[in-house]
């Protein structure tokens, strides 16, 4: 295992992921780990925090927002990611703010930090510089199921080509826009799998956008 880890930090990147493996106890050993490895060979992490309460209680609840011990295990992660993506409500449980420049702030190692809404503008933070774009280019939506993780996997498709470190305002604006070309191209489908674009299918949907993001 030692040896197949060495290989992949070698070949990669980016870490992506998410905080779920954090509410099992075995699970976030393993994860855990991984966290420490990627560092330690240079991988920078990218979190989509994805916070959903239901997997980290024994019993339903009706609170949806992390309690103080919930806050706790995340923030771990929070404080070594390069990247961080979130939902406005979960921005505002976790930095009691949606504003993605204060959320990058509010942490020491300054990541760059996406705040995405639903259908409303997707606010950003790359590389320190600040931004606004439209969420969606069609206004025919199926199925939002997916859409997310599609957006996410658009981030770090672009991240590939570039460093973060390189990344200015016309990039910035580039990487997010393929972003919500995949999110919104996965709206027009039924369900998380089937509707996941090929890169050909998203240089179509940017065309024919004619540039639909601000």
């Amino acid at each position: 295992m030692i040896q197949d880890w060495k290989l992949v930090s070698n070949i990669a990147k980016w870490l992506i992921t998410g905080t779920i493996p954090l509410a099992s106890e075995i699970s976030s050993g393993a994860f855990l780990w991984c966290i420490e490895k990627a560092l330690k060979s240079g991988l920078k992490i990218a979190l989509d925090l994805n916070w959903r309460p239901t997997f980290w209680r024994k019993k339903a609840s009706k609170l949806l927002a992390p309690t103080f011990d919930e806050k706790n295990k995340i923030n771990f992660i929070l404080k070594n990611a390069s990247l961080i993506k979130l939902a406005k409500e979960e921005a505002e449980w976790f930095f009691d703010s949606s504003n993605p420049r204060d959320i990058s702030l509010a942490l020491a190692q300054r990541p760059s930090v996406i705040v995405t809404d639903g259908p409303n503008p997707v606010a950003w933070f790359l590389n320190n510089i600040y931004g606004n774009s439209n969420a969606i280019f069609q206004s025919s939506i199926i199925d939002t199921t997916g859409a997310g993780d599609a957006f996410t996997a658009g981030i770090i498709y672009k991240l590939l080509s570039i460093d973060l470190a390189e990344v200015n305002e016309k990039k910035a604006q580039d990487i997010i826009r393929f972003a919500v070309a995949c999110g919104s191209y996965v709206c027009q489908g039924v369900g998380a799998i089937n509707p996941q674009p090929y890169r050909e299918d998203i240089d179509e949907l940017l065309t024919l956008s004619n540039g639909g993001m601000s």
